[in-house]
């Protein structure tokens, strides 16, 4: 556990490095960020009881949603913070990640099941970013936050894949333009999902 001697060592040297200008708030991110990266540099010292540094833990919160890292950085603060952050902003921090864990576990069904019917189509996609980089990068599909499914694939398919998107439920991003004329390359849609 931390002292509070080992916690003023810590102030002092942030107030040493680039990153002093920045808000306490921001700091401890950062610093979580780093030991969630690397944890073999963390020391016992980097991480400890800054609320005695005026921390303001709802302006914490708002930068770890702010900056979508709350599922690399989520199990570090309740390793290392938890008995310093307030329990409410911890059970909130807990409860939206597990919205973001339900919510990747329905986009990844949804873009194996895209995927299948492009396949079952003849057309040939390729996912970017999303589930599939989440996992390759942090082991996990809800590693990272995903709000959309992201894909490449031929502009030659487009009004193909406009059409099957069409009859399995999904809208033109734009429902007041038709999409296809206003970028013959691009095309967004959208299918509203509800629980």
């Amino acid at each position: 556990m931390l002292t509070y001697d080992s916690l003023i060592g810590v102030v002092s040297e942030l107030k040493k490095t680039k990153t002093a200008r920045f808000p306490m708030e921001l700091q401890l991110l950062l610093r979580v960020c780093r030991a969630s990266i690397h944890p073999s540099e963390m020391k016992d010292h980097d991480i400890g009881d800054l609320s005695r540094q005026g921390i303001d833990w709802e302006e914490f919160f708002r930068l770890i949603r702010y900056h979508r890292v709350l599922p690399v950085v989520l199990p570090l603060i309740q390793k290392s913070l938890t008995p310093v952050i307030p329990p409410g902003i911890l059970k909130r921090m807990v409860l939206r990640d597990l919205n973001h864990q339900r919510f990747t576990r329905m986009i990844t069904e949804e873009l194996k099941r895209i995927l299948d019917l492009f396949q079952k189509n003849g057309i040939p996609v390729i996912c970017l970013k999303g589930p599939p980089l989440a996992e390759q990068l942090y082991g996990s599909i809800s590693g990272r936050h995903q709000g959309d499914i992201d894909l490449l694939g031929d502009s030659q398919d487009l009004q193909q894949v406009h059409r099957l998107f069409l009859n399995d439920g999904y809208d033109t991003f734009y429902p007041w333009q038709n999409e296809l004329t206003r970028s013959p390359r691009t095309l967004k849609i959208v299918k509203k999902f509800y629980h």
